[in-house]
């Protein structure tokens, strides 16, 4: 009798494992719809969702989590659910800008998106920033998390969470 072998096969594999990628504190007033001097291009859905509303919250020096898609197409869902509570995995948007000011190196390249979940203030869900760079062009769109598309996982598109605590 043969036994069946099932793989499962992963949405996210971790990227510059062993390395410490950090992002530096900021004062709580930035906003991605407002971040024109860091990006190229910012989509106007931005203030047509309502995101342009600053947290108030100043942030300390945070570690970042860089993930690939590598074996598997995915949604939002699935790949956020994959790496647990998405509330708890969320940045600051001031976060998200000085990401890519200061590890545009650490983004995916040739024109493919590099993903962060993001917090709105006295916003329940939060919205998912995809960060393109073409060239020198750094260009950034909002989605909703609950967007439905699938998102294939032979462009190898990146997700950037905070690292939390245990790993």
């Amino acid at each position: 009798m043969t036994q069946a072998v099932f793989v499962t096969k992963k949405i996210l594999a971790p990227l510059y494992e062993g390395e410490d990628i950090i992002i530096g504190p900021t004062k709580g007033n930035e906003t991605i719809a407002n971040a024109d001097d860091m990006f190229d291009y910012v989509q106007p859905d931005f203030k047509a969702r309502g995101t342009d509303v600053p947290s108030g919250v100043s942030t300390e020096t945070a570690r970042a989590k860089v993930y690939e898609m590598r074996d598997r197409n995915a949604t939002f869902a699935q790949m956020f659910g994959s790496l647990g509570r998405i509330r708890t995995r969320s940045w600051q948007q001031g976060q998200v800008i000085a990401f890519c000011r200061d590890n545009r190196d650490k983004l995916r390249q040739e024109g493919f998106g590099t993903f962060f979940p993001f917090k709105v203030k006295d916003r329940i869900r939060p919205f998912v920033a995809c960060v393109c760079v073409g060239g020198e062009r750094l260009e950034v769109a909002v989605f909703k998390l609950n967007y439905k598309d699938i998102w294939k996982a032979q462009a190898h598109r990146r997700v950037v969470v905070p690292q939390l605590l245990d790993g």
